[in-house]
């Protein structure tokens, strides 16, 4: 059990953002927004306080090359629904994506 906020007199909001990418370092958090025929418009991810964005797409495939190259030296990949909706992008458009070798947390799930 974290007992930060037990032992320490600290503002629970004072420095979370640091605190939460401390906690899910080398956790590679992403989100895709496809139109319902499975083309990807607009990618997010953030990988240890580096984030990651493309919007507009009109090359899944270079797009999803790039989040591959950004998501070096990650060890978990994290969403919500991920597992039905965007790691199924992923493999269609770049079959051989490495972030498809990371184990997954879908919060859906």
């Amino acid at each position: 059990m974290n007992t930060d906020l037990l032992i320490k007199k600290i503002n629970p909001a004072e420095n979370m953002g640091n605190r939460v990418f401390r906690k899910f370092k080398h956790v590679l958090i992403i989100d895709f927004e496809a139109v319902p025929n499975g083309d990807i418009f607009h990618i997010g991810a953030v990988l240890n306080g580096k984030t990651f964005e493309k919007k507009d797409i009109k090359d899944s495939k270079a797009a999803l090359k790039e989040l591959s190259d950004f998501s070096s030296g990650a060890d978990y990949m994290l969403g919500h629904n991920i597992i039905s909706h965007d790691i199924n992008l992923v493999k269609e458009v770049l079959p051989d994506a490495l972030i498809l070798n990371l184990p997954i947390i879908d919060t859906l799930y």
